[in-house]
């Protein structure tokens, strides 16, 4: 048995030991949250948008009281 474990050697591929690597991977996270967020963010009807500035909304108290319930 201890012949078997002489030969299991593990190795880390070079490109994950440094920095750069742990970058792109940090990036690529967020970025896939900031597609997804930005796609919800366009399949909200603009009926929902506009029912709001006909009642004299602001932006922000249509972010809070319409689009933020919904997500």
């Amino acid at each position: 048995m201890s012949k078997f474990k002489a030969h299991m050697k593990i190795t880390v591929p070079m490109l994950a030991e440094t920095y750069k690597f742990c970058l792109v991977l940090a990036i690529s996270g967020g970025l896939n949250v900031f597609a997804n967020m930005f796609g919800f963010f366009r399949s909200i009807p603009v009926e929902l948008k506009e029912s709001a500035c006909m009642d004299v909304a602001s932006i922000y108290r249509t972010f809070y009281t319409i689009i933020l319930p919904i997500i």
